[in-house]
């Protein structure tokens, strides 16, 4: 991702309607998956500048963020946030079986190709049996476009595909679908001519650019309540057919896993630490 778009999130992630309607149906999600469960132990891998950190650290359980990006850290480490491990999500540096729960927001389209399932299979190796995945990820490769480039997201995805990998993967799905459907047109079209801008841009040789800032502040709260009505119905179990974002939430299954006390592998705790 280009530097200086970790200045951007860290400015967006408390207001801006994309991050706003993201985090409250993750966090009324994972409070459903791990309700039942004493201060569980969860990661947010790929945590960016911790803006759903911050919004979801409570006596709810022990939260860790990973993120493998120095140019997160100055706001990270702003934030106040404790525990966190600067690590890849490829290489978790974690013992099997140790989280209850994991989110991963927009980060498994860094990877492409066969990178995908190994870094789902190494998800799969540090949670515990019955353990809770939620993730959100960019939809569909015809809305490549700059912003992409620039963030450095390599694949943009579908519900069958993700759910066909997440099979392979030893998790069972309790719920696929798409998000932010409603403002589909018009945020779809705004990529697709950030697209065209792409192209005749770089005939120019002039430098992509990301599509995140934030919008006029009537604008910001429309589209936050139109995202947070498309969260009730989510909730609820609607699934939507298309979609700007695939939402997942998956459950790993029992599997022949010897789970280590340990709660990282020797010699690569760096909890705490940037």
């Amino acid at each position: 991702m280009d530097p200086s778009e970790y200045g951007v999130m860290s400015r967006c992630e408390r207001d801006h309607w994309w991050y706003a309607g993201l985090h409250s149906l993750v966090s009324g999600f994972l409070l459903d998956q791990t309700v039942e469960l004493h201060l569980p132990l969860m990661l947010d891998a790929g945590c960016g500048t911790g803006g759903f950190l911050m919004k979801y650290q409570s006596s709810k359980g022990h939260f860790i963020g990973l993120e493998p990006s120095s140019e997160a850290y100055p706001f990270l480490e702003a934030s106040g946030l404790e525990y966190l491990i600067k690590a890849d999500l490829l290489r978790l540096p974690f013992a099997d079986c140790t989280f209850n729960a994991m989110v991963s927001l927009d980060v498994l389209c860094v990877f492409e190709n066969e990178q995908i399932p190994l870094a789902v299979q190494e998800m799969a190796r540090v949670m515990k049996p019955d353990a809770s995945l939620i993730l959100n990820l960019p939809a569909y490769s015809w809305l490549m476009s700059g912003h992409d480039e620039f963030v450095d997201n390599k694949s943009r995805f579908t519900a069958s595909f993700m759910e066909s990998v997440l099979k392979a993967k030893t998790f069972e799905i309790s719920f696929i679908g798409y998000r932010n459907t409603f403002l589909f047109p018009f945020a779809a079209g705004a990529r697709l001519i950030l697209k065209m801008k792409t192209i005749m841009a770089r005939s120019r040789s002039n430098p992509v650019a990301s599509d995140v800032r934030m919008p006029p502040r009537w604008i910001n709260a429309i589209f936050t309540r139109i995202l947070m009505m498309e969260n009730v119905l989510m909730r609820r179990g609607w699934r939507f057919p298309f979609g700007l974002s695939v939402f997942v939430m998956a459950r790993k299954l029992d599997g022949l896993q010897t789970c280590d006390k340990a709660f990282f592998h020797s010699g690569q705790s760096t909890m705490g630490s940037s």
